[in-house]
């Protein structure tokens, strides 16, 4: 696609100079995509964290993947599908869960320092940013 951040050749030509070891290159091919990729990121899990989180994560699966990059397509569309992938991974309900799980071990380790936070069923939980889990 044209009027991306990088175009025409220029992509093929940045993933080839990072492959090489030139960190400079890859720094402008993450300033050039982390906007989109954020934009990206947003879109597919509604929540601005969550988005950075993926975001970040992209470029750390870009860096070490960037071999693998045939060229065969679009460097958009292949950042896009990692993008994706990760999104999609991240909001998988057993990933929930284990935020779900943290969370709740937050609160009660705050229990029991003396903040009286909350009566270990969660109900009652003075922290709105907790989701408690179901099983104790």
């Amino acid at each position: 696609m044209t009027g991306f951040p990088l175009s025409g050749p220029e992509p093929f030509e940045v993933v080839a100079r990072t492959r090489d070891g030139d960190n400079r290159a890859f720094t402008a091919l993450v300033s050039a995509y982390q906007p989109r990729v954020y934009r990206w990121a947003l879109a597919l899990t509604g929540d601005q964290d969550e988005a950075e989180d993926v975001t970040q994560e992209v470029f750390v699966r870009v860096y070490r993947k960037l071999g693998g990059f045939r060229g065969d397509g679009s460097l958009d569309a292949w950042i896009y599908r990692i993008t994706r992938r990760i999104a999609f991974r991240a909001r998988r309900p057993e990933n929930h869960l284990k935020i779900s799980i943290a969370a709740d071990l937050n609160c009660r380790t705050k229990l029991m320092r003396g903040g009286a936070i909350c009566n270990f069923s969660g109900k009652d939980c003075q922290d709105k940013n907790v989701s408690h889990a179901k099983f104790f």
